[in-house]
């Protein structure tokens, strides 16, 4: 039985090729692999493959006139294809040019997430919250998990599971395979008219690095959600815990990360990763933090990757955070306010989106002469471009609750205070 022929297994082939064949003296060597031919080589080659030494490029009539007639048989079936599309009634018509330019059936902006100021939400669920309210106009949206659907706020309200009897579903479960799940995002993002998003821990972004450089390499529209992003995941400890991920990752070019500072943060955050055609990595808390009231119909700013949460005139000091962390610098931004020393808090959730700003801008927002603290449960590297004291994390975690891990490490307000303190003597 062939391979072809067999219905219900899948088929190993094993080839035993010969690298460099039917290369004369070149054949089964390391050379083929990583050097080129000598111009004789490649004579020696030609003839034994029956073509003519001395011509570069050869191409049999036989094969051009196939490639030819192929050619004028796909435009008539494109054509035939374009007139059926047209012909379309109005409400497939419609969906069928939302998969096809991957815009969403209506304006995202025109419906409501709203979360209450003040309540505490975290922010992978409230990716879920997001996934809940556009999912039905996100009709070529397919979402799926390395075996973290619910951990991860990857269910699309409504949605069914992806199987051989089931090929219209919209969920995939793709078991805990980090690297298959990121190779199989991009194949559909490459493909067109799938929006591919998969979540896991943020820790096992390790596994899925070739592929999430390969989407930014290729410019593949694909979402990768990574969750549980810091100390903050508490007592699974030191090895699910991320510090240097976040550097990692931002060090990729043409690849967009965002780490949003609460519900609202993600929210914006979310609708850019469908809007953009760029790869985008969205980066998630586990625990449940403040959904502030200084975030609400901010946007447009969060778009610019960093923006003036608390303004004060003529700050001493400027707090930068991200993620979890901007709660904790407002609460810092509050303490050194009662020891008489001014402080803005800026919510940087994208390096690479602020890059994109004018040096006005940028300059506005982090100006020179003022002493500049980045607040980051992570590794610091990469933070002096943008802060004179860098409050991180250059060791591994520990297992513990998030709220303790954080005051033992070294990120509750008292010990950041004491810091700004010294660094302003």
């Amino acid at each position: 039985m062939s391979a072809k022929e067999e219905a219900e297994r899948p088929t190993l082939l094993i080839l035993r090729s010969h690298i460099g064949y039917p290369s004369p003296d070149l054949t089964d060597t390391s050379q083929a692999h990583g050097e080129p031919f000598s111009e004789e080589e490649i004579k020696k080659t030609k003839t034994l493959l029956g073509l003519d030494p001395n011509l570069s490029f050869q191409v049999s009539d036989q094969v051009r006139d196939y490639m030819r007639e192929r050619g004028r048989r796909s435009s008539n079936i494109r054509q035939e294809w374009l007139q059926r599309v047209a012909k379309l009634p109005a409400e497939e018509a419609t969906l069928f040019e939302s998969f096809s330019t991957l815009k969403p059936t209506v304006d995202l902006d025109s419906i409501p997430v709203n979360f209450e100021s003040g309540t505490k939400i975290a922010t992978r669920k409230a990716i879920q919250a997001c996934m809940d309210a556009f999912g039905e106009n996100l009709p070529f949206l397919i979402a799926g998990s390395a075996d973290l659907t619910g951990n991860t706020g990857m269910k699309i309200n409504g949605g069914h599971l992806l199987s051989k009897s089931s090929r219209d579903g919209n969920q995939v479960a793709y078991g805990i395979r980090e690297h298959i799940m990121g190779s199989a995002m991009n194949g559909m993002a490459l493909h067109g008219g799938i929006l591919p998003i998969g979540g896991t821990f943020f820790i096992f972004s390790d596994y899925m690095r070739p592929t999430i450089r390969l989407a930014a390499l290729s410019q593949a529209h694909t979402i990768f959600t990574f969750t549980h992003d810091s100390i903050g995941l508490g007592e699974d400890g030191p090895t699910h815990q991320p510090i240097e991920q976040l550097a990692s990752l931002r060090a990729i070019p043409n690849l967009h990360v965002i780490r949003p500072a609460d519900a609202n943060e993600t929210v914006t955050a979310f609708k850019f990763a469908v809007s953009t055609d760029k790869p985008t990595v969205l980066v998630a808390s586990r625990q449940a933090i403040r959904v502030l009231n200084e975030t609400e119909g901010k946007a447009d700013l969060v778009l610019k990757g960093a923006y003036n949460l608390k303004s004060v005139t003529n700050p001493r000091v400027i707090l930068i955070a991200t993620g979890s962390e901007v709660q904790l610098a407002l609460d810092v931004s509050k303490l050194l306010e009662d020891e008489n020393i001014s402080a803005s808090v800026v919510s940087m959730p994208s390096w690479d989106l602020f890059e994109l700003q004018t040096q006005e801008y940028r300059k506005s927002l982090l100006p020179d002469n003022v002493l500049k603290v980045s607040i980051e449960a992570g590794s610091t590297l990469g933070w002096d471009r943008y802060s004179n004291l860098q409050i991180g994390l250059n060791r591994f975690g520990s297992s513990a609750p998030a709220d303790i891990n954080f005051e033992k490490l070294g990120f509750s307000p008292e010990s950041i205070l004491a810091k700004i303190k010294s660094s302003l003597i």
